[in-house]
């Protein structure tokens, strides 16, 4: 089912790459940017209407829309009260990250 992979690091290393940008990418602009300004906007409660949005962002995964609100919801509301993007890239990482041990152990040999 992992043909082709083992002592392959190619694959390994581009989704690495891939995820890096993905996550420090998304997490600027949506944490960084678009939530403080949203926050000028909208008050209070910015962060329902930005974790929302944000999981509708991903409505090309439309299957996993409604498994992705809590974690938005939540990223937005840790990201909002202490005003730091780290969380959001921490939690990001790891969630999008798991996907990366698969192609790793693979890479190993250690999947067959």
């Amino acid at each position: 089912s992992v043909g082709g992979l083992q002592g392959n690091w190619l694959p390994f290393f581009a989704m690495l790459l891939v995820l890096v940008f993905n996550v420090l990418g998304e997490e600027f602009w949506w944490r960084g940017v678009v939530l403080p300004r949203q926050e000028l906007a909208f008050g209070r409660y910015t962060w329902v209407l930005h974790g929302v949005l944000w999981a509708l962002f991903h409505a090309f995964k439309w299957w996993d829309v409604i498994n992705l609100l809590p974690i938005t919801l939540m990223m937005a509301l840790v990201c909002s009260r202490t005003r730091n993007t780290t969380p959001g890239i921490v939690i990001h990482a790891i969630t999008n990250g798991i996907g990366l041990f698969p192609v790793l152990f693979a890479t190993l040999g250690l999947l067959q």
